[in-house]
Formats: structure tokens, C-alpha cells, sequence
């Protein structure tokens, strides 16, 4: 699972598991990258996409809004925008890898947001350090509202645009494990528990 997703869900998760389950062992994979469950890199995993594979069981648990944030200080240079377009000079902290920063800069190109190179001169895939740059007033982060809202420091940025975009959460497991009773009553909590977050 990705690093704000393990953030926001399963501290409660573990928990609710520990007090419920205290037999089962869990073994936490943290990375935004993708596990592969075919090879069993992982027994169950959360997907920001619909996985395609015939012999996964998949959930969908949620549509997540996901929406710009800044510090107080940041957005004072913007003076009551009313479109997107307005934001001559914004900076935008952003993925490193190649295949997350391209998409994402052209999505917020499509939105009208006036990106050009500058826009983006900091680079990391590390979700929580992009949240310590943005504190520091070093540009606008794109973040879950569930756990962009929680930050004392951020607030979201120009919440007149609405949501940059909604991203799909899935929850996946082989089809194999699923008959297994640990594993099952792992998803099944997951599944319970985003729902209601």
C-alpha cells in the first residue's frame, strides 16, 4: 500500500485486528510501487487502479477526492484567483519517477492550470517528505483530503476548483488466499473499515 494510504487507514486497522485476531502476524509492505501478488510479494494489497488480472478477487473500497494543498503563507502570493488559470508562477511539489510527474502534469495542464517547467523544480517520491516541503512554503502538494484535511499546517489550496481529480481505491487479493480464513478476515476488515473512513 502507499505511504499515506498506510497512514490514514491502518493504524485503526492493525488495532481493531490486534484486539480482534491477536493470532494473526502481519507483515506491512509500505511503497508506492506495486507488489506483485502473483509472485506473492503480497497477500492482499490496495490498488489506485482496477486490477485486470482473471484470478484476483478485487473490492472496490472507495472513490478518494484528491485536492491541492499549501500553507497560508504560499497561497498570500495568489490573490483571489478565479480559475485555475490565474496561477501565474505556482510550484508544485511532485513524483520523481518518470511515469507518475508526466501524467500528472499533463492532467493539471488539461485542468488549465498555466504548468510549464517551472512549475516543477522539486522532486521526490517519498509522500511525507513532499508534506515537510510544503510546510516550508516550497510549493503546493496534492494530497487525499482524509489525510491532507489532518494537517494543522495545510489547508487545501483554491477549494473553489474542487477536487485535481478522484482516485479509485481497490483492494486485491489472489484468489487462492481468499479461501484462506486469515486472509479473509484481514480483507474483509479492510474492506469494512475504509468504507466508513
Amino acid at each position: 500500500m502507499g505511504e499515506l494510504d498506510a497512514m490514514v487507514y491502518f493504524p485503526e486497522i492493525l488495532s481493531q485486528l490486534r484486539k480482534q485476531e491477536p493470532g494473526i502476524e502481519i507483515d506491512i509492505i509500505v511503497t508506492n510501487s506495486v507488489s506483485d501478488l502473483k509472485s506473492r510479494e503480497a497477500d492482499i494489497a490496495i490498488r489506485n487502479f482496477r486490477p485486470t488480472q482473471a484470478d484476483f478477487i478485487m473490492r472496490k473500497l472507495k472513490d478518494v477526492n484528491v485536492h491541492l494543498y499549501a500553507t497560508q503563507t504560499y497561497l498570500d502570493r495568489f490573490k483571489e484567483p478565479k480559475r485555475p488559470s490565474d496561477l501565474e508562477g505556482i510550484e508544485f511539489i511532485s513524483f520523481s519517477r518518470k511515469d507518475h510527474a508526466d501524467p500528472f502534469q499533463k492532467f493539471l495542464i488539461e485542468k488549465g492550470y498555466p504548468v510549464n517547467k517551472k512549475s516543477f523544480s522539486l522532486f521526490t517520491d517519498n509522500q511525507l517528505f513532499q508534506i515537510e516541503l510544503v510546510k516550508q512554503h516550497l510549493g503546493v502538494g496534492v494530497f487525499s483530503e482524509v489525510y491532507g484535511d489532518s494537517i494543522p499546517e495545510l489547508k487545501r489550496a483554491f477549494p473553489s476548483f474542487g477536487p485535481v481529480i478522484q482516485i479509485p481505491l481497490w483492494l486485491v487479493c489472489h484468489r487462492e488466499l481468499h479461501t484462506s480464513l486469515r486472509v479473509r478476515r484481514v480483507f474483509d476488515l479492510i474492506v469494512d473499515h475504509v468504507a466508513q473512513k
